[in-house]
């Protein structure tokens, strides 16, 4: 199989983590029962799209799931992979919210980069204090409104306890700075999350959180890990800790949804 592949694949299972799924067709219809975020509220395809009319007749059924649900109709998915889709979701009304460069990392391109006042700790399942520091520290560095909710605690509990997540925090001289989490799939695992807060950004708080989880991965039968990368920055950061260029990911998005 290969990395595209292993990505698509386990780009799949992660969507259906903690969240409401019903499968109309090759697509998997992904909600948060606990926010209308658009980022946690998606569809992924599963496997290859039938005639076109099928696809547009699944892809109204996709509509109107978000319409009563009051989400946001999104896809995700990896580019050369289902080739024919952007065309699908282009005739069907869907328009290009933006793209995501995939990103890969494995034990042989792996470059550890650890600031030695950076400390990293796991978040247990049964520790409320910890999910909840998490939690902050997350909307704090993607600038989220709003407090973390019982909700969203809950699910975060859920996720660890289930294995779908290892969330971690960090601080720095002892303030807490950042948090990241690795969602793993077997051999693959995709890091997500990885932010930091912003008075203590460019100090290794965010490579010091992704070397550590690549290391607990790569320490175990983990091979590979990947990432989607928002912009130039981010890129050339990864790079450093040797992720490399993968591939691009697909992000649609359906106006008729949209608030």
């Amino acid at each position: 199989m290969t990395p595209l592949h292993r990505i698509a694949e386990c780009a799949v299972q992660t969507a259906a983590q903690g969240r409401i799924v019903t499968q109309v067709g090759p697509f998997r219809a992904c909600l948060d029962p606990s926010t209308d975020l658009i980022w946690v509220n998606y569809v992924v395809p599963v496997w290859a799209l039938g005639t076109p009319q099928e696809t547009f007749d699944q892809l109204q059924q996709l509509r109107q799931i978000f319409l009563e649900n009051r989400r946001t109709l999104r896809l995700e998915f990896v580019d050369g992979i289902w080739p024919e889709l952007p065309r699908a979701l282009e005739r069907f009304g869907m328009t290009l919210q933006g793209s995501m460069r995939l990103m890969t990392c494995t034990c042989e391109t792996f470059v550890p980069i650890v600031n030695p006042e950076v400390t990293v700790t796991p978040v247990a399942a049964e520790d409320g204090a910890a999910r909840h520091l998490f939690n902050t520290l997350q909307r704090t560095a993607f600038t989220m409104p709003g407090d973390t909710t019982e909700d969203e605690d809950q699910q975060l509990k859920v996720q660890i306890e289930s294995g779908f997540w290892q969330p971690v925090y960090a601080t720095l001289r002892g303030t807490p700075a950042g948090s990241g989490i690795l969602i793993p799939n077997g051999a693959t695992a995709e890091l997500a999350g990885v932010g930091t807060s912003p008075q203590a950004r460019r100090k290794g708080v965010a490579s010091t959180v992704s070397s550590w989880l690549l290391q607990q991965h790569f320490a175990g039968e983990g091979d590979l890990v990947w990432l989607t990368a928002l912009d130039e920055p981010a890129i050339a950061a990864y790079r450093k800790i040797g992720f490399v260029d993968a591939g691009v990911q697909w992000h649609y998005i359906d106006p008729q949804t949209t608030a």
